[in-house]
């Protein structure tokens, strides 16, 4: 979580749309002199989809075009 006047103070916004947006993400909010805290609970949860990107042929081409588009933003 972080908080609204946090984000507003340091300009933060966070990129919907593509892949691996949450690592520049997580990034600016380090570098924006931010503090973290690590919880004990789970709040991710992982389910296998057969449906999913990462079953393609091409998935890693995909891949590695969305950390090129994060890195050139």
């Amino acid at each position: 979580m972080v908080r609204s006047a946090y984000l507003r103070e340091h300009g933060l916004r966070f990129q919907e749309g593509k892949s691996h947006k949450d690592i520049l993400w997580t990034i600016q909010l380090a570098a924006a002199d931010g503090r973290f805290y690590f919880a004990d609970r789970q709040d991710y949860l992982w389910v296998n989809n057969p449906a999913s990107i990462t079953h393609r042929p091409d998935y890693y081409d995909i891949r590695a075009a969305s950390y090129i588009d994060v890195i050139t933003d």
